[in-house]
């Protein structure tokens, strides 16, 4: 909400100004961010039959996986920061699969992955010189059970440290706020258009 303030602040004052056309895009600073997001996934699958034999055995093969990752973004003179985490849990269980002498045994599989992401700039002065840590961490479960069980156990840590010197602005809502300006000025909107903003900036303002 806070970004779309300042993109419609930005696009009032470009409007009253009717300066857009000169506008250098170069002195453009991305307003202060921060963004959570959480995508969540769930999947599963699933069959049971039972064959004309004498004991009338059932037979299933289940499977399903679940999928979150959380990131969080956030930006401002002084830092930038980039940090994602995962949770991730896959596996399936039958017995309906047959060996080399077509006999059905009990299968199950379980895959299991947690991980974590950070990347972290401090900047001693906007715009300037920045130190950066952060790094990824991730341990993965893998086990699969069959006739013999396999088992797999991996944790990797990747640890980031360092100095940097710059800073790359994202001009997209800059540029695309100018180019819109100046269809509507083409259009003969601009008017109307400045009506619709300022009333829109008014709604935002009295949330």
């Amino acid at each position: 909400m806070k970004k779309l303030f300042c993109i419609l602040l930005c696009y009032c004052s470009l409007c009253q100004a009717q300066e857009y056309a000169d506008y250098k895009l170069s002195d453009y600073k991305l307003p202060d961010i921060k963004r959570s997001s959480l995508d969540f996934k769930l999947h599963s699958d699933g069959s049971f039959a039972t064959h004309e034999t004498s004991d009338n055995t059932v037979y299933y093969d289940i499977k399903g996986a679940i999928d979150a990752t959380f990131n969080r973004y956030c930006t401002t003179r002084k830092f930038i920061g980039d940090r994602s985490a995962r949770i991730y849990f896959a596996g399936f269980k039958n017995n309906s699969t047959r060996d080399e002498n077509g006999e059905n045994y009990k299968q199950s599989n379980l895959n299991t992955e947690i991980s974590y992401v950070n990347d972290s700039r401090f900047y001693i002065r906007p715009n300037t010189w920045f130190w950066f840590v952060g790094g990824d961490v991730s341990f993965t479960y893998y086990q699969n059970k069959a006739k013999d069980t396999e088992k797999e156990l991996g944790i990797f840590i990747r640890p980031k440290l360092g100095l940097g010197w710059g800073r790359i602005e994202r001009v997209q809502d800059a540029r695309q706020s100018v180019y819109l300006l100046d269809k509507f000025s083409d259009y003969g909107l601009m008017p109307v258009w400045e009506s619709i903003i300022y009333v829109i900036l008014l709604t935002i303002t009295s949330c």
